[in-house]
């Protein structure tokens, strides 16, 4: 039978190792890693202002020519029944209706 002692001693030496179990390399490269795609999170809207800014000036008088060129590269992909057209002239009205989206937001 174990006196009561051995039990002492034995609660006491895993506690005191057991803080040691809780911090890991693990669990602190998983901090590292949360911390840093809070601060890509919290630093994106700033950059993505400033990005918007800068693409924005030159997107007002470039965006209506790529729309009609993209127009124009899915009517002759409908016409000539190429899917590579279609996709690419779909994919240029696409995105310019995205960025009128995106920068009117």
């Amino acid at each position: 039978m174990t006196s009561l002692s051995g039990l002492v001693r034995l609660v006491g030496h895993q506690a005191r190792y057991g803080l040691s179990y809780l911090i890991s390399p693990r669990l602190i490269i998983g901090i590292v890693i949360c911390a840093a795609i809070v601060a890509c999170l919290l630093a994106g809207p700033v950059m993505g202002d400033r990005l918007m800014s800068s693409f924005s000036a030159g997107a007002k008088r470039v965006a209506p020519i790529i729309l009609v060129v993209g127009v124009g590269v899915l009517l002759v992909g409908i016409l000539a029944k190429t899917p590579m057209l279609d996709a690419i002239g779909g994919s240029m009205v696409g995105i310019v209706l995205l960025a009128v989206i995106a920068d009117n937001y």
